[in-house]
């Protein structure tokens, strides 16, 4: 996997001869002025508040997707979710509290509570059962819910001092945004520059601009594609086999974009830019911890990091396991047919692997390059290692002793 190399090259920088470097590079000051106004941050916030801005908007829009015409659709996945990512959230911060215990490191709580989805779901395809397709289907629906708590957590309680005006400005864009869906406004453009303000203004409210980049997300409306749309585009397209022409493109064009909704769009245009260059720009510019001169002694005799690891790998795997097994032993929800509980037991311990969120709540708690930040990163590192082989020894166990395989069964 990209990330995973750039994880090692940052690994590798920060402790090479020429690490000062790094430092440097990322702290570097990047701004512009315009007018009155300006706007100036490190190279490294920049990435953090800004691309990383993208990032959670494309999960907003993931979301509203499978409320429209996915999994999300049945009330009885969506409980048995919300049950198992409220647990799958709040034990890990338990835990995290129980081990650090007091002081200021009690400020990195948040660190644990998110999951990275890409990285879980890469794991899951390389530990998991053969056939996974409903239990991936399950675990990203548990992360929809994870996410979104841990975007929240950000926002609240990870943000700095609060400007009641640019944060009024903020809300006005978001109602704009849901506007624009009520108005059925099919061109992308619109939704952009209003969210292009949107992030402007929330970065100068003192929001972190994760939250309200989900919250757009989930408000720009999702469909399934209309078949009297299709016939629509098909004939403009006949129009222009029969008589090329620029008129007959662009008709072609907007009856293609008409097509298919605006979520769809953006997601589908954001997603591979957001995979190939985001996720690993921030892994690069926040996972170089120096380990050298005792450091990662340090970090392996410190409650900080052990706290997040115990966090992760053992919260995010008793919380949802736990919630998940009381809530169908309940009747309150449903797992997806073929899906048992050896095969959830190892997705939770899958969710451990929090690498995105908890990176960037460690910038915010404490900052990376703090004794407390290079603490939590060693944490945050050694927890996708142990949370991936904890995983798949579940999955052989659950294989060997149960037989259970995951029917892949739609």
């Amino acid at each position: 996997m990209l990330t995973v190399l750039v994880i090692v090259v940052a690994l590798v920088w920060a402790n090479s001869p020429v690490s000062d470097t790094y430092s440097e590079f990322w702290h570097q000051d990047v701004g512009f002025n315009i007018g009155a106004m300006q706007l100036h941050m490190s190279l490294r916030h920049w990435i953090n508040d800004g691309l990383m801005a993208v990032f959670f908007f494309l999960i907003g829009l993931e979301v509203r997707q499978e409320f429209a015409h996915g999994t999300l659709r049945d009330r009885s996945r969506v409980r048995l979710a919300f049950i198992a990512g409220v647990a799958g959230v709040c034990l890990p911060a338990v835990i995290y509290a129980l081990v650090v215990r007091s002081g200021s490191a009690l400020q990195g709580w948040g660190i644990v509570v998110g999951t990275d989805t890409a990285f879980m779901l890469g794991a899951l395809a390389l530990v998991g059962p053969r056939f996974s397709g409903q239990l991936r289907i399950f675990l990203l629906t548990v992360t929809v819910v994870d996410d979104f708590l841990a975007v929240s957590i950000i926002g609240i309680f990870y943000s700095d001092e609060i400007k009641l005006l640019p944060l009024a400005i903020a809300l006005v864009c978001l109602v704009l945004v849901w506007l624009l869906g009520r108005a059925r406004q099919w061109r992308a453009a619109p939704y952009v520059v209003v969210v292009i303000a949107l992030w402007f203004s929330t970065i100068e409210s003192g929001l972190h601009p994760s939250l309200t980049a989900m919250i757009a997300g989930l408000l720009v409306p999702a469909y399934a594609t209309q078949r009297h749309k299709v016939v629509a585009a098909r004939e403009l397209f006949r129009d222009f086999w029969q008589s090329p022409s620029a008129a007959s493109n662009r008709a072609v064009a907007r009856g293609l974009a008409k097509g298919t909704s605006v979520n769809e769009r953006l997601h589908e245009f954001l997603r591979t830019p957001t995979s190939l260059i985001v996720i690993p720009v921030f892994a690069l510019a926040n996972a170089g911890v120096d380990l050298r001169g005792g450091v990662l002694s340090d970090a392996l005799g410190s409650k900080v990091a052990w706290g997040v690891v115990l966090g992760l790998v053992l919260g995010k795997l008793l919380g949802i396991a736990i919630a998940t097994y009381i809530a169908v032993r309940l009747g309150v929800g449903r797992l997806p047919q073929g899906v048992g509980m050896g095969s959830v037991m190892g997705g939770a311990a899958l969710s451990g692997i929090g690498f995105t969120v908890s990176l960037l709540i460690i910038d915010l708690a404490f900052g990376v390059s703090s004794q407390m930040g290079a603490e939590a990163t060693v944490g945050v590192l050694l927890a996708m290692v142990l949370a991936t082989l904890l995983g798949a020894g579940i999955f052989r166990v659950a294989a060997a002793r149960f037989g259970e395989q995951t029917a892949d069964l739609r």
